[in-house]
C-alpha cells in the first residue's frame, strides 16, 4: 500500500491509484467559491461520498476556466489507510498520477500493484484516473475506448491528445497517435515527479492524533491560563474588598451627614401626610365618589355600594422608613363599586366611562350576575399604586 517519496524536505505518502476515485467535471462558472461548492454538490449527486465525508475525504482541485466554465478535479480519498499501511506517516498524502512526471495532452498506461492505470492529462494537468483488474489484452482495449470515449462526449479529452502505453499492454488502433516509450521503463512505469503536490487530505487516524495533540496543547494552555487568572483574581478580589470597606465606610459616613440635614423635610412630609385625604382632592373620598357617579349611565344604572380603601402599608416600620416611603405610597387606594343595571350591556357601558375619564387607574369588573327581575348586579373594581399620579 503506497510509497514514500522524499520531497526536498517533506516526506510525501504515494497512494495507489485505485485507492483514489477521480472525476473530472465541468462547473458553470468562473467563481472559485462557487465552483468549489457545486462541485461537491456534484460528486454527492454522483454518490462517490457522503456529505458527511465530503468536506474531509473530498478533494476539489480547478484545473482551468473555458470561456464561462471551470475545469475540476474531485478527487475522493479513503477514510484511512488500511492496518497494513498504518504504520506510515507523512507530511502529505498523494495519490500516483499526481507524483508522476507525465506528458502533455496524453493518456498513459501503465501497471500497478497487478492493475492497469490510465491517466488522462489535459495540457499539463491530470484531469481523472481509472483503474483496472482485467487480465487479457482485449478487455483493456475496450475498457479503454470507452473510456476514451466517456471523456470526448463530456468535452474533457485533449484535442490533441496521444497515446502513452508504459504497459506494452494495449493493442490495436486507439485512434489517437502513440508516444514512444523507453523499454527499460516498460516495467516500472513513468518516472516520479521532481516537485510533489501537496494535499490537504489526511487519514482518519493521522487527523485523530492531531486533535488529541491539539486539544491536550490547548488543555495545558488553559491549565496555565487558569492558574495565572486565579492567582489575579485573588489579588483582585482582596483589593476589591478593601476598597468596598472604604467605600462603604465613607458613604455611611456621607448618609448620616445628608440625613442630620435633611430631617426638616422628612417631619414636613410627615405632617402632609396625615392631612393628604383632607386636602389632596384627587385622593379625597367625595371627589372620587363624585367622578364615579357622573360616569353612570343615565336612566338603567345605579350603584348600590361604594368603598374606598387605603392601600398604603400597614405600619411596623421605622420613622424614617416611613418617612422615605411616604411620598411613594400617598396614591395608593382601591375602590370597589356595586351596583344594577337594567341589563350587562349598561354595565359594560359604566366600566368603558370609568375606564375613559379616570385613566390615572384600571379599571375591571368581573362578569355580571343576573337577578330574578332580569337585572344585572355588576362589581367593578381598581387599585391605583402608590407611583401612579393623576
Amino acid at each position: 500500500m503506497g510509497s514514500l517519496h522524499k520531497s526536498r524536505d517533506a516526506v510525501v505518502l504515494v497512494l495507489p491509484a485505485r485507492s483514489v476515485v477521480s472525476v473530472p467535471v465541468w462547473v458553470e462558472s468562473r467563481d472559485p467559491a462557487i465552483v468549489q461548492e457545486m462541485a461537491r454538490l456534484k460528486i454527492e449527486m454522483m454518490g462517490l461520498v457522503s456529505s458527511e465525508r465530503v468536506t474531509e475525504d473530498a478533494g476539489i482541485d480547478l484545473l482551468a476556466v473555458v470561456d464561462d466554465r471551470t475545469l475540476v478535479r474531485a478527487s475522493v480519498f479513503p477514510p484511512d489507510l488500511p492496518v497494513s499501511a498504518a504504520h506510515l506517516t507523512g507530511d502529505s498524502y498523494v495519490p500516483s498520477p499526481l507524483a508522476l512526471a507525465l506528458e502533455s495532452d496524453a493518456i498513459h498506461i501503465w501497471n500497478e500493484f497487478g492493475d492497469t492505470v490510465a491517466a488522462v492529462c489535459r495540457g499539463s494537468e491530470v484531469i481523472c484516473w481509472e483503474t483496472n483488474h482485467a487480465q487479457t489484452k482485449d478487455e483493456l482495449g475496450v475498457w479503454i475506448r470507452c473510456l476514451l470515449a466517456e471523456l470526448d462526449a463530456g468535452g474533457f479529452l485533449p484535442s490533441a491528445a496521444s497515446i502513452v502505453d508504459w504497459s506494452g499492454l494495449i493493442t490495436g488502433d486507439l485512434g489517437l497517435p502513440r508516444l514512444p516509450v523507453p523499454p527499460s521503463a516498460r516495467i516500472d512505469g513513468p518516472p516520479i515527479a521532481e516537485k510533489q503536490p501537496t494535499a490537504g487530505w489526511k487519514p482518519l487516524t493521522r487527523r485523530k492524533e492531531e486533535d488529541s495533540r491539539r486539544r491536550r496543547s490547548l488543555f495545558a494552555a488553559a491549565a496555565t491560563l487558569t492558574g495565572g487568572l486565579l492567582a489575579a483574581g485573588v489579588i483582585g478580589a482582596m483589593a476589591w474588598s478593601w476598597l468596598l470597606d472604604f467605600r462603604l465606610h465613607h458613604l455611611r459616613a456621607e448618609y448620616a451627614a445628608k440625613r442630620e440635614a435633611t430631617r426638616p423635610l422628612r417631619e414636613s412630609a410627615n405632617r402632609w401626610m396625615r392631612v393628604e385625604r383632607a386636602v389632596a382632592p384627587d385622593f379625597f373620598p367625595l371627589e372620587i365618589l363624585h367622578a364615579v357617579s357622573k360616569c353612570l349611565p343615565s336612566g338603567g344604572a345605579k350603584l348600590t355600594v361604594f368603598e374606598i380603601t387605603d392601600a398604603r402599608e400597614p405600619g411596623g416600620q421605622s420613622e424614617g422608613a416611613r418617612s422615605e416611603d411616604s411620598m411613594a405610597q400617598a396614591a395608593a387606594f382601591s375602590v370597589r363599586l356595586q351596583g344594577q343595571a337594567q341589563n350587562a350591556s349598561l354595565a359594560t357601558k359604566f366600566l368603558n366611562n370609568l375606564s375613559a375619564n379616570m385613566k390615572d387607574v384600571d379599571w375591571r369588573m368581573a362578569t355580571p350576575s343576573f337577578q330574578p327581575d332580569n337585572t344585572a348586579s355588576f362589581v367593578i373594581e381598581c387599585k391605583r399604586n402608590g407611583t401612579q399620579t393623576h
